[in-house]
């Protein structure tokens, strides 16, 4: 065994899921081509393709027929028509030269939360290998990290002078992008764009992409990079002495295909309905959390030298979640869906606020050894960004100018052109979970 590897503490994780979590891997499923909605009971037949083929084949030779060839003509058509009203399961359990059952042609079959048969919407799919779906170390070691840099940007004086960097990059940008952002705002207020003006708002958007934009972005990452790299004199140390691993496989049994919806806080309504694949409610397994035990010499980060350094690395996870889950609720209090919000809209709201509600309480009273995380698909703007510290930094803007939050907003162009409030919509299951929320459970030390 090396000097590294007698350093690093490896530390067994239960991982549950609270709410659904879709980790996708930018496939998507058709319904013309890769599943089946069963009605009668109530599940969803993910197509074995090899199968298919074969019955083809097989029908072709008994019947001296061309099935493949209308099968395949079938599926161009679908693809070429958005409106098609090819039912592929109609093709093949009541065609008269197929006549086959789910089990003749399905690879698995998983139940459908929310999804309806008259959808029809491709799925986003999940991260997932031969033998089920798992959770990247990557995604989870990124959103640990961004725990890690928003203690120390939030309370350490260091860390507070160099997110003063960050904030005057985004003001400077903001300064050479105003003439443009105002711009396109005054366009926002016209009850009516012409061809013209949609062009314009498109040339300047993609104008300031490749120019200023991209080049603020360059410089804030470079800057947040430099604060956790080798050479940085505030974090001496390189990140990469912790390392998370791939979670092993959940069971197949936990996969769903889930409908996730947008709420939006000003109209209190339900918005955009997007199927995907994701890891359901209390599904379980565990992962590994590799820290190595010397070299954190920064001093906001030197309990990780220690020997149950999981316990503070899990008080931090907490602390930003528990700020960002407080934030949530504040915005919701703060917005006007409860007046507006009726019916099953209304229902989605009240479950979402009320599950914020629970999750912050979870949280304040969690155990040591227990931290809670939010990752995937879903999961709100302020947890993958730096958006929670310049929505809580001291704004010294003039009254009558944009705020410095609104013009970390513009310059990311979220929302709509001539919007003031960012974001206003966030995206839940059908009925109000929010999504990506899993909860971590320190085991035992692996020798």
């Amino acid at each position: 065994m090396n000097k590294i590897e007698r350093k690093t503490q490896k530390f067994e994780i239960k991982i549950e899921t609270i709410t659904p979590v879709s980790v996708t891997n930018g496939d998507t499923l058709s319904p013309y081509t890769d599943f089946v909605y069963d009605e009668q009971l109530e599940k969803v037949h993910i197509i074995d393709k090899q199968k298919i083929a074969s019955a083809i084949l097989l029908a072709d030779k008994v019947n001296d027929s061309n099935l493949m060839d209308e099968y395949i003509q079938l599926i161009q058509n679908s693809f070429q028509n958005n409106r098609s009203e090819f039912d592929l399961k109609k093709f093949l359990e009541r065609h008269d030269k197929l006549n086959l059952n789910a089990e003749d042609y399905s690879a698995i079959s998983l139940i459908p939360n929310g999804i309806q048969l008259k959808d029809r919407q491709e799925i986003k799919c999940i991260v997932k290998d031969a033998r089920g779906a798992f959770i990247p170390g990557s995604s989870l070691k990124g959103a640990i990290k961004m725990t890690l840099l928003y203690g120390w940007f939030k309370n350490v004086k260091q860390g507070k002078k160099a997110f003063q960097q960050i904030i005057r990059e985004i003001k400077n940008t903001f300064e050479k992008c105003r003439r443009d952002i105002e711009y396109l705002d005054g366009l926002a207020q016209k009850k009516r764009s012409s061809y013209d003006d949609r062009r314009k708002i498109k040339d300047i958007k993609r104008n300031l992409k490749k120019g200023h934009i991209r080049n603020m972005n360059r410089n804030i990452q470079r800057q947040i990079d430099n604060f956790l790299a080798n050479k940085s004199r505030y974090f001496p140390m390189d990140f990469n002495l912790l390392k998370v691993d791939d979670s092993n496989t959940f069971s197949t049994q936990s996969n769903t295909f889930q409908l996730t919806q947008r709420i939006h806080y000003n109209k209190g309504c339900t918005l955009m309905p997007i199927p995907v694949e994701a890891i359901a409610v209390d599904a379980s397994s565990s992962g590994r959390i590799k820290i190595h035990k010397e070299g954190w010499r920064h001093d906001d980060l030197s309990y990780l030298n220690n020997e149950k350094s999981i316990i503070a690395l899990f008080k931090r996870i907490n602390n930003f979640h528990r700020d960002n889950v407080g934030l949530e609720l504040d915005i919701l209090d703060e917005t006007p869906w409860r007046k507006r919000a009726n019916g099953k809209d209304r229902q989605v709201f009240d479950n979402y606020y009320k599950f914020l509600e629970d999750q912050f309480h979870r949280i304040k009273n969690v155990l040591p050894h227990e931290a809670y995380l939010c990752v995937g698909f879903g999961k709100s703007f302020y947890y993958n960004s730096i958006g929670i510290l310049v929505y809580d930094w001291k704004d010294d803007s003039p009254k009558h100018d944009y705020s410095l939050y609104q013009k970390y907003c513009k310059l990311h162009f979220l929302g709509n052109d001539g919007q003031q409030e960012f974001p206003l919509t966030r995206t839940v299951t059908h009925t109000g979970l929010p999504m990506g929320w899993i909860k971590l459970v320190w085991i035992r030390n692996e020798k």
